[in-house]
């Protein structure tokens, strides 16, 4: 029985079509449990000051795992790890260590410090907030300090098995995620209220950094106490930085919704992460699938096959672009019913709903601009150009400074919505043209690596 469950977790595929069905199937199912998440989540809430808090509380802690992982190493581990790979295991294990002990060590102070000054930040993010509301959003967002460290471990480890062809257990964990939250709502919410919800989301994150921990033992690694060198650590801080102001400045976007947020009604933060969540599922079962599936091999193929790495960027876009579309046309019809059928129980009301669901509407004008910049940020870090994204990024988060108020002020929290929008399309537009300028030279450049 131990011997079975060790091969399902340790899983291997090396085609592109597999392992986006693995990702798919595994992204299916997560996505199933963040609805229900979020259905009881408004069942047992509502609208209400408590969830209000709640969301107010993940976005510090949000903020560190975004820019150190999604931002920061996520631009540079999987290409320089399939590059070590290619020369030997051992090396790429020893980059693995230095990069799990710099982010410790990082993460870890800068944990120490947010908790030192969340009172000062929290007033800040949501200034709409009375004293009541920002003392409880303190404390919870303290508690939630823990998980982006333990998430931002598991997600190194996530980039090494990948580059393995291990989609199973990278797509699964995420599911243990989920099911420890919904245990702290449905269990330990009646008891603790708000505080049972963040306490399902440690237990998650334990979760999900230990079975992913102990598939990288069983591929071999182990864990030494190594850091980047000077010279190294310089390296890959050249590349890193242009990116890590990139998502910061993707970061403010959200800060900025916060703020305009925590002014208007009791539950509007609510109900605009609730409409979020439904806006990005399928996103995150359909495009995200692809991205995770094809991004290991594209990073592998540019180092090896020019021709290869032009077809399958081709192909992937052209997947992203239709099934993107694809979903504008079923919430721009379809959103009202979508929101009443997965959310409309117990405490939300009706009127929540129906708001839920016009913000919808709004966010989908960027559904497929919201589903390229990804896939697209991620072909600036294989071809290691991340200046690409930051002048996207900074033309994104000027128009949305500029639109937000004003279309807050003409439409209300509706409003909100269609600045994402509209900020994201500019974004994505101008990120393209970089692109396609940039890869017209790939072809050359990889040849001329090859034959040196």
């Amino acid at each position: 029985m131990i011997s079975f469950i060790r091969k399902l977790l340790s899983f291997e595929s090396e085609r592109v079509h597999a392992s986006a069905v693995i990702v798919g199937i595994g992204v299916f199912i997560n996505g199933i449990l963040s609805l229900l998440r979020n259905t009881l989540l408004a069942s047992f809430f509502g609208a209400s000051h408590d969830l209000d808090v709640y969301f107010a509380a993940f976005r510090i802690p949000d903020l560190i795992f975004v820019l150190i992982i999604t931002g920061a190493l996520s631009s540079i581990f999987i290409p320089h790890f399939s590059k070590y790979l290619n020369e030997s295991r051992e090396k790429a294990w020893d980059f693995t260590t230095k990069i799990i002990n710099g982010y410790l060590l990082f993460g870890s102070l800068l944990a120490c410090i947010l908790f030192w000054q969340m009172p000062i930040l929290m007033h800040y993010l949501v200034p709409g907030f009375g004293s009541e509301k920002t003392t409880l959003a303190i404390y919870l967002a303290r508690l939630l300090l823990i998980q982006p460290i333990l998430l931002g471990v598991s997600s190194i480890i996530s980039g090494a098995l990948q580059s393995f062809g291990k989609f199973f257990i990278t797509s699964y964990t995420p599911i243990l995620y989920n099911l420890s939250i919904i245990l702290g709502i449905v269990v330990l919410s009646p008891r603790f209220g708000i505080e049972g919800v963040v306490f399902g989301v440690l237990m998650g994150a334990c979760l999900h950094l230990f079975l992913q921990a102990l598939v990288l033992i069983w591929s071999g690694f182990r864990h030494k106490l190594r850091l980047l060198s000077l010279k190294e650590a310089i390296d890959i801080a050249r590349l890193v930085l242009p990116r890590f102001i990139n998502v910061l400045l993707v970061q403010a976007n959200i800060i900025l919704t916060l703020r305009f947020l925590s002014h208007l009604d009791t539950g509007s933060i609510t109900i605009f992460n609730l409409a979020f969540d439904i806006y990005t599922y399928p996103i995150n079962l359909i495009v995200t699938s692809i991205i995770t599936a094809s991004y290991p091999v594209l990073a592998r193929y540019f180092n090896t096959s020019s021709k290869e790495f032009i077809r399958l960027f081709l192909h992937t876009f052209r997947a992203i672009l239709i099934s993107s579309s694809a979903l504008f046309l079923l919430f721009a019809f379809f959103a009202t019913p979508i929101v009443r059928y997965i959310l409309q129980h117990g405490a939300l009301t009706q009127e929540s709903t129906q708001k839920i669901a016009q913000i919808l509407f709004f966010l989908s004008i960027g559904i497929v601009a919201n589903s390229l910049l990804p896939y697209l940020i991620r072909i600036s870090f294989i071809v290691q150009n991340t200046t690409l994204p930051l002048l996207a990024s900074i033309l994104n988060t000027s128009i949305y400074f500029f639109l937000g108020p004003i279309l807050l002020a003409r439409y209300g929290i509706n409003g909100i919505a269609l600045a994402l929008s509209l900020a994201i399309w500019c974004d994505v537009i101008l990120l393209s043209a970089l692109i396609l300028h940039k890869l017209k030279r790939l072809c050359p450049v990889v040849k001329s690596r090859q034959n040196t």
